[in-house]
């Protein structure tokens, strides 16, 4: 982890991002999946865009989203649905990411 987050070492491409921060939350470890992400999304295997600015590879948004969802982590699951709103200019597209962060926030304890 301390290679990757140094820059000593480099992944591939999208599919392995994605994958180590999965590997790395089914460990137990989702705030160092975070660290990578935050470190590398975009920086080491590029952006993807739909139709607005570019993103974060989004099997890695996804793969975030999921064990976010899994341990009811609020701040981040409405982080990351704020983060798609700002990745499109499709205005249905947008609002229904807005919609879904609201409601992640609106549900926080």
């Amino acid at each position: 982890l301390q290679a990757l987050l140094s820059g000593h070492l480099a992944l591939p491409d999208a599919d392995a991002l994605q994958m180590a921060i999965w590997c790395l939350s089914r460990l137990g470890r989702l705030s160092d999946a975070w660290e990578l992400f935050d470190r590398l999304a975009g920086a080491a295997v590029g952006f993807e865009a739909f139709d607005g600015p570019a993103l974060p590879p989004l099997s890695a948004i996804a793969t975030l989203l999921l064990e976010s969802t899994r341990r009811r982590d609020t701040t981040r699951i409405a982080r990351l649905w704020l983060m798609l709103a700002a990745g499109t200019s499709a205005v249905a597209l947008r609002a229904a990411f807005l919609r879904c962060a609201a409601l992640v926030l609106a549900d926080m304890d």
